[in-house]
C-alpha cells in the first residue's frame, strides 16, 4: 500500500513516529519506505512493539510518499491497516 501527499513545495520538513497498531499479529514484519519526490529517504522493517522516529527535509518537494508492505508473517483480518504514523506533521 502506498499513500502520497501533495506538498506543492510548501513545506520544509516532516516528522513522525512510525509504529504498528497494537492489534498487529505478533509475527508480522512490515517494510515501510518513505520517499520525497520519488527518492527514498528511509526504509525500516517494523515489528510489533517497535517505534521509529523519522525526520526529513522536504523543502521544494512536490510529493511525500509512504509505502508499507508485509515482508514476514501473515496479516490477519482487520478493517483498518496496521501502520501508524504518530505525531505526523509537515512544517513550513
Amino acid at each position: 500500500m502506498t499513500t502520497t501527499f501533495d506538498l506543492r513545495s510548501e513545506y520544509a520538513r516532516m516528522s513522525a513516529a512510525l509504529a504498528l497498531d497494537p492489534g498487529t499479529p505478533k509475527g508480522l514484519t512490515v517494510r515501510t519506505v518513505i520517499a520525497v519526490d520519488g527518492m527514498q529517504i528511509g526504509r525500516w522493517d517494523l515489528r510489533p512493539d517497535e517505534t521509529v522516529p523519522v525526520k526529513a527535509a522536504t523543502a521544494g518537494a512536490q510529493a511525500l510518499s509512504i509505502q508499507a508492505q508485509a515482508v514476514k508473517g501473515k496479516c490477519g483480518t482487520s478493517s483498518i491497516g496496521y501502520g501508524i504514523a504518530f505525531d505526523a506533521a509537515v512544517l513550513n
